[in-house]
């Protein structure tokens, strides 16, 4: 493998481990988004009022 070789893997491997740290923090910040806080009341849609009705049972 010759130098240029050498650099355009480099320059691939480095650009892969950059596009994956992206898409890992892009889902990381996601399912923290997604996920309700303690402080926050979760509303209740009609399929959480029929389940809880059927616990309340």
């Amino acid at each position: 493998m010759n130098y240029n070789q050498k650099t355009w893997l480099g320059v691939l491997v480095i650009c892969t481990l950059f596009w994956l740290g992206v898409a890992g923090s892009i889902n990381y910040f996601s399912k923290t988004i997604e996920k309700p806080s303690k402080d926050q009341k979760v509303k209740n849609t009609p399929a959480r009022t029929a389940i809880s009705k059927v616990d309340d049972v």
